[in-house]
């Protein structure tokens, strides 16, 4: 069963391998808070919480950069153990 949200979901072939361990934000390599984009493969931080803490807003610009929308799966609070 596929779920609704994925039968229009187009996985872009851009040769990206997503590796199975040592993920961070691609752009300010924070390793909390992350979201992978289901539709290119790239791993972002997200929003900002209402502290102060968490991500950088990354998944949010580049939504706002590429106009389309993003298929993100949360992939971890706190992901690799340091």
């Amino acid at each position: 069963m596929v779920s609704k949200h994925a039968e229009t979901l187009v996985q872009l072939d851009n040769g990206k391998k997503i590796p199975p361990s040592g993920w961070k934000c691609e752009k300010c390599d924070l390793t909390n808070n992350l979201w992978l984009n289901l539709t290119d493969g790239s791993i972002l931080c997200g929003r900002k919480f209402f502290d102060g803490s968490g991500g950088n807003d990354h998944a949010v610009e580049q939504f706002k950069v590429t106009g389309k929308p993003a298929y993100n799966f949360r992939i971890s609070k706190r992901l690799t153990s340091q």
